[in-house]
């Protein structure tokens, strides 16, 4: 999946939907699989110049499949809690079928960010401006941090940027024509699903450990989509009548106009 999102620029979340749709793994792998790869990209630009000390070349210049074998178990080890000795491991193996010429190097040189974060010794940024550390630490565009500093300064910057890289909850928008909030809730509960109202708007609905939501007979019978909440802002916010016609011009994937 990462390879196919840097080579083919392949979207991230429609590439990994469909391949999840043909796997027969189970629900916890699917979970680990979206976060490994969600996370990699999401905290790409930092895990690239923590590597970059270490390479004899920047990063951008090695096979793709090498570079992204090395994104993907740095994340494992910045950002999990799976053993190093498994990250490691199972990083390898992946490029055993693929790149075998790499795998020892890619071995080696992800031992040593194992061993230089566990001796507190990984690469400082102090050096950079405030912007260019917050664009490294929060991978985040540089030039996009000097247009939302002007709007937002630095204090509510550096908060959009850690909110921003914060895994989002799933959100569940209700169809009050079909049920309502809190006979959704129950029903979900009846099926061992946790879910919260808390910071939801009125049609929302937040849920923990879904697993396969969609395969539910509530999301099959209508009774929710799967909306983030501010796509379901939108139309809160439009002072739409009863009586109105409304275009829904979808600038997809996500985007709503």
């Amino acid at each position: 999946m990462l390879v196919r999102v840097e080579r083919d620029q392949a979207y991230a979340d429609r590439a990994l939907d469909s391949k999840l749709k043909r796997s027969h793994v189970d629900d916890r792998e699917k979970a680990l699989a979206t976060e490994l790869i969600y996370g990699t990209l999401r905290h790409r630009i930092h895990i690239d110049h923590l590597l970059e000390p270490w390479l004899k070349r920047p990063l951008a210049n090695a096979q793709v499949e090498v570079s992204n074998a090395l994104r993907l178990g740095a994340y494992q080890l910045l950002h999990t809690r799976i053993p190093t000795h498994a990250a490691v491991h199972e990083t390898v193996s992946l490029l055993n079928g693929r790149n075998r010429s790499a795998s020892g190097f890619v071995n080696a040189l992800l031992r040593r960010v194992a061993a230089a974060l566990d001796a507190d010794r990984l690469p400082s940024f102090d050096d950079r401006d405030r912007l260019s550390r917050l664009a490294i630490i929060g991978s985040h565009p540089r030039w996009l941090l000097e247009e939302l500093d002007e709007r937002l300064g630095a204090a509510e910057l550096e908060a959009f940027v850690e909110a921003n890289n914060r895994p989002p909850r799933l959100m569940l928008r209700v169809n009050p024509t079909v049920t309502d909030r809190e006979r959704l809730r129950e029903a979900l509960s009846l099926r061992g699903l946790k879910s919260s109202i808390d910071g939801a708007p009125a049609s929302g609905l937040i849920v923990v450990d879904a697993g396969a939501i969609t395969r539910t007979p509530e999301f099959l019978g209508g009774h929710f989509s799967v909306q983030d909440f501010a796509a379901q802002l939108v139309s809160m916010l439009a002072p739409v009548q009863p009586a109105d016609v409304i275009l829904d011009a979808c600038a997809a994937p996500g985007g709503k106009a």
